[in-house]
């Protein structure tokens, strides 16, 4: 009847409303499971074990939703395994695509084989040279992404554009390497920068990008995953050992520090950084470094008598496809500038590279030859392939294995790589007749990335990496699920004191890994990923109920639960935990919301009148609006090339016009949808085909639109209206109740009443 309605103050109290209820504990359940994250309903495979299920299920789901994910769970703890759970879920028309690591493609092969997943395997390298997977494929793993972490790479540029409107499932244990950066470009990678918008976050590389002065944003939760480290692997005992420099080997830094190298400061020291590299490596090293250097030094020389300049693009060309010949033409810049090498070197240069060859022991190999000796099965890593082989000779009579990028073999006898990787994987084959297997491994880094080798019982670091990603995919070889030991033993060498002062490696790995930290991705604080998923999992049984209670407690102020759904996904999207404290204070991060969450649910009730609880409900309608106008109305802003999106978005205006005044309604809506598309942030392939169609014209630009109007039509920034929805709200509190005669108090009105933001 017409005469019952009554008026509605705010319209949007009528969506958001909750019945007061008497158990805090079950408001508290229902909070703690919305803000878990997004779980598909879907039956993992036998071969999966219990642990994995969780990421396997939050991969599903945000693949499904999203388009794409990257799983970040702890080196060795069974990526593959989820990977090939969720390809066998997802598979489509054509086969899922598989793009890993050349050196990876046979353990691949075998691995998917014994799940019974047909794969496509493509290398990282046949992606450099732009050979991608069959057309036909819809469903894309890619492992060790963080080789894809630079937008500049040809492997990059080939891949991004390919993967438009497929789905696409990242892989890595250490997305993040020298910057947050580098997580950035591996979301964009198979996600649009705004594709958490609805979680406040306008722009994924907006939030990663420059100097992090706070933790990256808990939204990210939504699209990276990341469990604890297994109770089934290995522990870790860590040492370092730094011996000194033999007074020969300071002699030799003596007279590097002498060497001028260049006229350009720049220059002489990034080579000089080398040289240093080089001495903390081995003799060998140095050698191989000095060599090299003069034939750069030969090679300006020779462009002097010609009366050419030496610069570094005129070295790439005379080098050919051989650029290794030389030493540090990667470490010079491309300013097209000379070189300017200090010519006088070469004396200097010839008599240090003699000097080398007379140093056959150090205290560094007198420190690990004691090490080795009746040692358990042992890995030792060095960056150079120049150490390896006079790490090989020293110690001879202890017959280590040893495997490079080139070749592989026990002592002097060269095998197949994949025969000497045989022995230390988890059941080795046995030995003909009364031969030993091996049990020192002597490796470069070729061995750093997504091998099994179970067998081992202890990782030795002999070089530093530039980088702690690079120590913990060494360490992720032996520390996986079903390696023999309990805990694997970890030993760094360290740089000499006089080497390190000046290279500052250890300081840097340090700096490096609280990168780590601040992503939320280091195993000893997995606050940012893995929060939401352990609240979840602490609240999954009992009663849950969707409703507003109040407890005593300090601070004074809300908790609040709320999701923000398109009206075409109902309860789809994850909760946000917030709080508002009655003194004007807004937080969402885990560090302040978990604990006050935790303590609500065996807090005294505070008992009010249920009249005055939903009354005071009203405070929190500005906060919800807000959360709203942010998620519908706020600007997507980026720092990565919003130009092409303007030029983009101007020349579909044009063309709109145009279409309006022609009455064609066809070519109208395709437009209307490549502005919707163009109105948000885009996937990094997204934009390459952008600016490429940019420079042919407007043509080219309604040809993309058209051809990827499916995609593009659900990839757009939305126009389909938001509902807010809620799973709980707590009231903490120490105020008088409320009189049963009246709706609500004053005093418990005016502290509500600054709740809002």
């Amino acid at each position: 009847m017409a005469e019952a309605l009554v008026a509605v103050e705010d319209p949007l109290s009528t969506v958001v409303r909750l019945d007061p209820v008497d158990d805090p504990a079950a408001v508290v359940r229902s909070m703690a499971r919305a803000v878990a994250p997004a779980e598909a309903a879907a039956d993992p495979p036998a071969w999966l074990w219990p642990e994995q299920t969780g990421s396997f299920r939050r991969c599903l789901a945000a693949l499904t939703r999203h388009g794409g994910a990257l799983l970040a769970d702890p080196v060795g703890s069974g990526k593959t395994w989820i990977a090939l759970a969720v390809a066998r879920q997802l598979q489509g028309r054509g086969p899922p695509a598989a793009i890993v690591p050349a050196v990876l493609l046979p353990q691949w092969a075998r691995t998917a084989e014994r799940a019974g997943v047909a794969l496509a395997l493509v290398s990282h390298e046949a992606v450099s040279r732009g050979r991608l997977p069959p057309i036909d494929t819809t469903l894309v793993l890619i492992d060790e992404a963080h080789h894809f972490r630079h937008p500049d790479t040809q492997r990059y540029r080939h891949l991004a554009p390919w993967l438009v409107g497929r789905r696409t499932l990242l892989l890595t244990g250490t997305p993040v390497v020298n910057r947050l950066e580098d997580l950035a470009h591996q979301l964009l990678l198979v996600l649009r920068d705004d594709a958490l918008a609805l979680r406040g976050v306008p722009s994924l590389m907006a939030a990663l990008s420059g100097e992090p002065k706070e933790p990256a944003p808990p939204a990210l939760g939504d699209l990276v995953f990341r469990r604890p480290l297994p109770k089934a692997q290995p522990a870790r005992s860590a040492r370092d050992l730094s011996p000194p420099l033999s007074t020969a080997e300071s002699a030799l830094l003596r007279r590097v520090d002498r060497l001028g190298l260049s006229r350009d400061p720049g220059i002489a020291a990034l080579i000089r950084v080398q040289f240093w590299r080089a001495l903390a490596s081995s003799p060998a090293a140095l050698h191989l470094a000095l060599q090299q250097y003069l034939g750069l030094l030969q090679q300006a020389r020779s462009a002097r008598a010609a009366g050419r300049r030496l610069t570094r693009q005129s070295l790439l060309a005379q080098l050919g496809s051989a650029p290794e010949q030389l030493l540090l033409w990667e470490l010079l810049p491309d300013t097209g500038g000379t070189l300017d090498l200090r010519l006088g070197d070469t004396n200097a240069a010839r008599r240090l590279l003699g000097a080398t060859t007379s140093l056959a022991e150090t205290p560094r190999l007198a420190a690990l030859r004691a090490l080795l000796r009746d040692a358990p099965p042992t890995l030792v890593f060095t960056t150079s392939r120049a150490t390896l082989t006079w790490l090989r000779v020293a110690s001879a009579d202890l017959r280590p294995a040893w495997v490079s990028g080139e070749s592989a073999g026990i002592g002097r006898t060269r095998l197949p790589r994949r025969a000497v990787l045989d022995w230390f994987c988890p059941a080795p084959p046995a030995p003909p007749g009364t031969l030993r297997p091996p049990s020192i491994l002597l490796a470069t880094d070729v061995a750093a990335e997504g091998l099994d080798l179970q067998r081992i019982e202890r990782v030795v670091h002999w070089d530093l990496p530039w980088t702690s990603v690079r120590l913990d995919q060494r360490e992720g070889r032996a520390r996986r699920l079903g390696s023999r030991a309990s805990v694997i033993e970890t030993i760094r060498f360290l740089p000499p004191a006089e080497l390190e002062s000046r290279l500052c490696q250890a300081g840097r790995i340090g700096r490096k890994r609280q990168l780590g930290v601040t992503a939320g991705l280091d195993d000893s604080d997995g606050w940012l990923f893995r929060w939401r998923a352990e609240l979840g999992e602490q609240m999954r049984t009992g009663r849950a109920t969707a409703g507003v209670v109040a407890v005593q407690g300090a601070p004074s102020g809300w908790l609040i639960a709320l999701a923000l759904d398109r009206l075409t996904e109902i309860g789809v999207a994850p909760a946000e935990l917030c709080w508002l404290g009655d003194d004007g204070s807004v937080a969402d991060r885990p560090e302040v919301v978990v604990p006050l969450l935790l303590a609500a649910a065996d807090a005294p009730l505070l008992l009010q009148g249920r009249p005055c609880l939903r009354a005071q409900q009203q405070a929190l309608l500005p906060f919800i609006r807000t959360r709203m106008l942010r998620a519908s109305g706020e600007a997507w802003c980026s720092p990565l090339h919003p130009l092409a999106q303007r030029q983009g978005l101007a020349a579909l205006r044009r063309l709109g016009r145009r279409a309006a005044t022609e009455r064609d309604p066809v070519r109208l809506g395709r437009i209307e949808r490549g502005t919707a598309w163009l109105g948000g942030g885009l996937r990094s392939g997204e934009r390459f085909m952008l600016e490429e169609a940019l420079v042919h014209g407007d043509t080219a630009l309604v040809n993309l639109v058209e051809r990827y109007a499916p995609v593009l039509g659900q990839s757009g920034r939305s126009t389909t209206p938001l509902l807010p929805r809620l799973a709980g709200i707590v009231r903490v509190g120490s105020f008088r109740p409320c009189h049963p005669s009246a709706p609500c108090c004053s005093t418990s009105t005016a502290r509500s009443s600054t709740a809002s933001p």
